[in-house]
């Protein structure tokens, strides 16, 4: 019981971090989990009794659903900006708003996206290196809105 409750917070504070950035990293981050936790308990499988693998399984769903569980109410507290301070409501407004902080940022900004696909044409050489600095540089420009001005 106490192993599976263990499982289900570990599952529930990772799935929750996840939820709440926007980081790549956590892609290694959960390979990296689940290798580890699945790999260690597949590999004493044999030389677990029924009992234990029973509580080794129970374990492993709790971890499981709880990163579910985690991830989504990550994501709801992000898109929600749930954490942000709020702005003092003014006499036209009648309930305080959220701070804006960024525009949608769901776990990947389209920056990052455009950035990796220069460099991927640039390592497939389908591109040369002057003008993916080019290219970056007019993605970094938008993003900061400070237009195409060298």
């Amino acid at each position: 019981m106490w192993l599976a409750f263990a499982f289900a917070m570990l599952g529930l504070l990772i799935g929750t971090l996840v939820g709440l950035t926007s980081e790549s990293v956590v892609q290694s981050l959960l390979g990296l989990l689940f290798a580890f936790m699945g790999g260690s308990v597949i590999a004493l499988l044999g030389k677990l009794t029924a009992e234990d693998r029973k509580a080794a399984s129970q374990a492993i769903a709790a971890l499981s659903v709880a990163c579910l569980i985690g991830i989504y109410s990550g994501i709801v507290v992000t898109q929600h900006r749930l954490l942000s301070p709020r702005i003092a409501k003014t006499q036209a407004e009648e309930a305080p708003k959220r701070a804006e902080i960024t525009a949608e940022t769901y776990l990947r900004s389209s920056m990052v996206d455009k950035a990796n696909a220069i460099d991927i044409m640039y390592k497939n050489k389908r591109i040369t290196a002057e003008k993916a600095y080019e290219e970056l540089y007019a993605v970094a420009s938008k993003s900061s809105g400070e237009g195409s001005q060298r």
